[in-house]
């Protein structure tokens, strides 16, 4: 098993918040899109 270096290993309190919108907004319009997608095949 790999040790974490907690050096390397950041908890989502130090994360930056932006990065954490990032991720999310990525997430989200990703899921939107595909949502769409099989929206418009099944039609």
């Amino acid at each position: 098993m790999a040790q974490i270096n907690p050096v390397e290993a950041r908890s989502l309190a130090f994360t930056p918040t932006w990065s954490v919108a990032t991720v999310l907004t990525v997430f989200v319009a990703g899921s939107l899109l595909i949502e769409r997608l099989i929206h418009r095949l099944s039609a």
